[in-house]
């Protein structure tokens, strides 16, 4: 009997998707919760950032594809919001790695 993994092959970058996914990972660290749905996502060719709503699907960058579609920026900002939870205590949104659970007593 014989096994064999399947690894995924990663993203290319030449979809929205993969481009978005290379973003989180040269840049996730600056990927910023802003409140309720909106994130701050930093530029790939400039300074500054756009603000992306999630729950309405709208980034303020140039490249807004057709309805049904996401941008770059939407990807890495749905990533960030996926690897991230709210704090208990304060409310904050942090990266789940920074989260420890903290017992009284």
């Amino acid at each position: 009997m014989t096994t064999s993994t399947t690894i995924p092959e990663r993203a290319t970058t030449d979809t929205r998707e993969g481009r978005g996914l290379a973003l989180f990972r040269e840049r996730g660290e600056e990927i910023k919760h802003v409140r309720g749905a909106v994130w701050s996502v930093p530029s790939c060719t400039r300074s500054g950032v756009y603000l992306v709503d999630l729950a309405d699907g709208i980034c303020t960058c140039a490249d807004m594809p057709p309805a049904g579609e996401v941008c770059k920026h939407t990807t890495a900002a749905t990533i960030a919001q996926a690897k991230s939870g709210v704090c208990a205590g304060c409310g904050r949104r942090f990266r789940r790695r920074e989260l420890v659970e903290c017992v009284e007593g």
